[in-house]
C-alpha cells in the first residue's frame, strides 16, 4: 500500500507509513499537501496490490455498511472507432464486416471520421464514398461524445454518513456493484468526500518478485530499504533497459533516461517529472538536459533562486518550486504561496491571477528586487504552474519506479514472470517475453505437470502459466490443478479421463506445448485426442469411439497408433502464436533472417553506433503513436524490436503519407532512415519503409492485430 500525490509532503504520512518518501530528505513541503487557507479537505490517494483491492474493499462495506458505500461510477461517450462499430451494427452491418472497416480507424480523431479516413495513410482504399458507409460515418461524427454507458471508475468510492441513496443516485453494475450515477466532479460538488483505492499492478509485481527471489534463491530482500544509489540498477536505468519498470519504461521516457545518463533514484523521479506534457511543451525539458550535461549556461532568474532551483539547473520543474519561489522573491508565506498555484493552475479567473501579479511584483520590489526582474519571475511562474508537476507525487513513483530497476537488474527472471503474471506495464506480454529473453531468460512452454495458473519464475527460466491457453476456462483449470494435487498426468489419455474439458480446450493445450514433457509429437497427440473424443463420444464417459467403430475402454488402450511427424518449426510457432498470442520455441525473426541480412539490416543493439549515417533496421512492432503536427500534418512513431534489443523509429508527415498504409499488423518492417543522436539517445528518421514478404517464409502470426496498428500496445491520435 503506497499513499501518493501530495500526501508524501506530510511527515506524519510518511511516520504512520501511509507514504514511502520522506518530505525532509526529499526537501517537500507539507503547504502543498495542507494550508490553514485550504478550503477543500485533502486527500490521501492509495495505490494498493490490485490482488487485493477486492478485499479492502470488502473490509470498507463490512466497517461502514453495504447501504452507505458505493463505487463512484466513470462516464464513457461514443469515440471515433466505438461511434463507427455502434452505428454500423445498428444499420445491420454484419460483425466481419464491421470489424474489418473499423479496426482501420482511428480510436480517437480530432475532426470529423471522414476526414481522418481521408488523411490517414492506414485508412486509405477504405470505400468512405459509397453506401452504407458514407452514411455511418456522418452519423457518427454526430453521436461522437455522447454518453455511451457508465462504467466503474478504477479506484473511486464514497462513503455517506446515512444510506447512500439519501445524496446520489445509484445503479447496479454488470458485475453487481453499487455506483453512484454521479461521476467523480459532482460527487465533490454536493459535499461527499470520493475515496480512491487504486489497484496498482507495478505494486503487486514487486510484492510478487520479492517472493519469488526468497522461494527461489533463499534471499530475503528488503525492498524498501534498498539505497537510492546503486551500481547494477543505474547501469540499468542510464542504458534505458528500463521495460517493465513502472513510470520509466515508455518509448518517450527511455530516451529521456538515456539523455540525462539517469543513475539514480534521484534521476528516475527527475525523468518521469520531465517527460510529462507540461516540461516537455514548455520547453523546460531541453534546458534542463543541456544544463545537466553542461552545454548551457546555468542562470537564475533572482539570486535568492539559486540554493532553491540548483539541483534542478535552475529550471522549475515541480509545483513545490513555485511555493519556494514565492516565499524567497515576494515573501509569500507558504500558505500564500500555495494559494497562488491553485489560483492560477485550478481556478484560472484572470481577475484573480491578475489581483495575485500585482501583489507579487509591489511584495518583490518592496523587498529590493527591481521591477522589471520581477515581473521576469512572475511570468516564468505563471507559464509553468499549468506545467506543474508534483514533487511528492514525482518523489513516490520515483522511489517505485526505482524498485523495480533494482530488482530487474539483479533477478531478471523473477521480475519479468511477476510484470507477465500482473498483466501490468505498457507493453504486451509478448514484448516482456522477448525482453526476458534479451536478459538471458530462458522461456518455457506449458506444461500440464508444471505451469503455475499464470507466468512464474521456475526450473531456470520463466513457464508461461496455463491460463494464458485460450479458450482455457476457469473450471477446467481448477480440476486440472485439483487432479494435479492428488497425481501427475501421465498420458493425454489419462489427462481426458480426469479433466472434464471440451476437445477444444485440450486441443490448444496440445498446440501450446503442454503435452511436450510426454515425447509425442503433436500432430499424433492431436489425432489421438480426436478418437478418444471420437465423433460422438465423450470422454465424461470415460470411452470412446475408436477408429474400428467399438468404444475401448480409456485406462486400457487396445490401438497402436502409428508414428506421426511432428510439425516443422514454423508450423509450432504459428500455432503457439494461435493459442498463447505469442511464442516460447522460437523468435518469429527466425524466420525472416535471410531477407533481413539481404538488406543489410543493422541490429537494434548496434543503432547508436551509427549516428548520422544512413542505415536499414527490421523487427517486430511492439507499440505507435501518432500526432498531429503543428502544421496539421501527422506523423507516426513506432517502436521496433529484434533479438538484441529495440530501435524507435520516426516517420515524418511526407514519409508516414508514402509508407503509412503498410503499418496494418506487427510486421515485421524494414525502415530505412538516418540515425539521429540527441545527447545518447538515437532514433531512426525513417526515408523508406517495407513490409517483409511472407514468401518463401509460409508464417505470419494471426490475431494480434484484432484492433488494427492502433491496437498494439498503448496508442494516442
Amino acid at each position: 500500500m503506497v499513499g501518493r500525490g501530495s500526501a508524501a509532503n506530510s511527515l506524519v504520512a510518511y511516520c504512520l507509513s501511509l507514504t514511502i518518501v520522506d518530505p525532509i530528505a526529499f526537501d517537500l513541503t507539507f503547504e502543498r499537501f495542507l494550508n490553514r487557507a485550504r478550503t477543500d479537505p485533502p486527500d490521501i490517494d492509495m495505490d494498493i496490490c490490485w490482488k487485493g483491492r477486492d478485499e479492502v474493499l470488502e473490509h470498507v462495506y463490512e466497517t461502514y455498511g453495504r447501504d452507505r458505500v458505493a463505487m463512484i461510477c466513470t462516464l464513457n461517450t461514443f469515440q471515433g472507432r466505438s461511434s463507427f462499430r455502434e452505428v454500423a451494427k445498428t444499420v445491420g452491418l454484419g460483425p466481419s464486416e464491421v470489424s474489418r472497416f473499423s479496426k482501420r480507424l482511428p480510436h480517437f480523431y480530432s475532426g470529423p471520421l471522414a476526414e481522418a479516413v481521408r488523411v490517414l495513410p492506414e485508412c486509405r482504399d477504405l470505400p468512405v464514398g459509397k453506401e452504407p458507409f458514407r452514411t455511418i460515418l456522418k452519423v457518427a461524427d454526430r453521436i461522437e461524445g455522447f454518453p455511451r454507458h457508465l462504467s466503474v471508475h478504477p479506484g473511486g468510492i464514497v462513503i455517506t454518513p446515512t444510506e447512500v441513496v439519501d445524496f446520489v443516485p445509484v445503479q447496479r453494475s454488470a458485475k453487481g456493484l453499487v455506483i453512484t450515477q454521479f461521476d467523480k466532479d459532482p460527487i465533490e460538488e454536493i459535499g461527499l468526500v470520493k475515496i480512491d483505492l487504486l489497484g496498482q499492478r507495478s505494486i503487486s509485481a514487486i510484492a510478487e518478485t520479492v517472493r519469488t527471489v526468497k522461494r527461489n534463491h533463499g534471499v530475503d530482500v528488503d525492498i524498501h530499504g534498498i539505497p537510492p544509489e546503486d551500481g547494477k540498477a543505474g547501469e540499468l536505468l542510464a542504458t534505458a533497459r528500463t521495460m517493465g519498470c513502472f513510470q520509466v519504461e515508455s518509448p518517450g521516457t527511455r530516451n529521456l533516461l538515456k539523455m540525462l545518463n539517469a543513475k539514480d533514484q534521484r534521476d528516475a523521479m527527475v525523468g518521469l517529472s520531465l517527460i510529462r506534457p507540461g516540461p516537455s511543451a514548455g520547453g523546460m525539458k531541453e534546458h534542463f538536459v543541456l544544463r545537466k550535461a553542461g552545454e548551457e549556461p546555468l542562470s537564475f532568474l533572482h539570486p535568492s533562486l539559486v540554493s532553491i532551483l540548483e539541483e534542478t539547473f535552475g529550471v522549475m520543474l515541480f509545483q513545490e518550486d513555485i511555493l519556494k519561489v514565492a516565499h524567497a522573491v515576494a515573501g509569500f508565506t507558504l500558505t500564500e504561496a500555495d494559494q497562488l498555484r491553485r489560483a492560477i493552475s485550478k481556478e484560472r479567473s484572470h481577475e484573480r491571477i491578475r489581483e495575485m501579479k500585482d501583489t507579487f511584483v509591489s511584495h518583490s520590489v518592496e523587498r529590493g528586487t527591481e521591477q522589471a526582474a520581477a515581473a521576469a519571475v512572475w511570468a516564468a511562474v505563471e507559464n509553468f504552474v499549468g506545467y506543474s508537476f508534483s514533487k511528492a507525487h514525482a518523489a513516490t513513483y520515483g522511489r517505485i519506479a526505482w524498485q523495480t530497476v533494482w530488482l530487474k537488474s539483479r533477478y531478471p527472471a523473477e521480475f519479468m514472470a511477476a510484470v507477465l503474471a500482473n498483466q501490468g506495464g505498457f507493453y504486451e506480454a509478448r514484448a516482456y517475453m522477448e525482453e526476458a529473453r534479451r536478459f538471458g531468460v530462458k522461456i518455457l512452454l506449458p506444461d500440464v505437470n508444471r505451469s503455475a495458473r499464470t507466468w512464474d519464475a521456475m526450473d531456470g527460466g520463466i513457464r508461461i502459466g496455463l491460463s494464458q491457453v485460450r479458450a482455457l476456462k476457469e473450471k477446467t483449470l481448477d480440476r486440472t490443478f485439483e487432479e494435479r494435487r492428488a497425481s501427475s498426468f501421465v498420458s493425454l489419455r489419462d489427462f481426458v479421463s480426469r479433466v472434464p474439458a471440451e476437445e477444444r480446450e485440450v486441443a490448444n493445450l496440445v498446440l501450446a506445448g503442454a503435452f511436450d514433457a510426454f515425447d509425442l509429437p503433436r500432430p499424433e497427440l492431436l489425432w489421438k485426442l480426436r478418437i478418444l473424443f471420437g465423433e460422438k463420444g465423450s470422454p465424461a464417459r470415460r470411452k470412446a469411439r475408436t477408429l474400428f467403430g467399438t468404444e475401448a475402454d480409456l485406462d486400457e488402450p487396445r490401438i497402436d497408433f502409428p508414428k506421426i511427424r511432428d510439425y516443422a518449426v514454423e508450423q509450432r510457432v504459428e500455432s503457439e502464436f494461435e493459442v498463447l498470442g505469442l511464442s516460447a520455441t522460437a523468435h518469429p525473426l527466425e524466420f525472416f533472417e535471410e531477407w533481413f541480412r539481404e538488406k543489410g539490416v543493422t541490429a537494434a543493439a548496434e543503432v547508436s553506433e551509427h549516428a548520422g549515417e544512413i542505415i536499414s533496421v527490421g523487427g517486430w512492432l511492439v507499440t505507435t503513436r501518432r500526432i498531429r503536427t503543428s502544421s496539421g500534418g501527422f506523423m507516426r512513431f513506432i517502436t521496433l524490436e529484434d533479438r538484441t534489443g529495440v530501435v524507435e523509429v520516426v516517420l515524418f508527415p511526407d514519409v508516414y503519407r508514402r509508407f503509412g498504409h503498410l503499418l496494418r499488423g506487427y510486421g515485421p518492417y524494414l525502415f530505412r532512415g538516418k540515425v539521429e543522436d540527441a545527447h545518447g539517445a538515437s532514433t531512426l528518421t525513417a526515408l523508406y519503409a517495407a513490409l517483409a514478404p511472407t514468401e518463401p517464409v509460409p508464417f505470419r502470426p494471426r490475431g494480434g492485430m484484432g484492433q488494427g496498428v492502433e491496437g498494439v500496445g498503448p496508442t494516442s491520435s
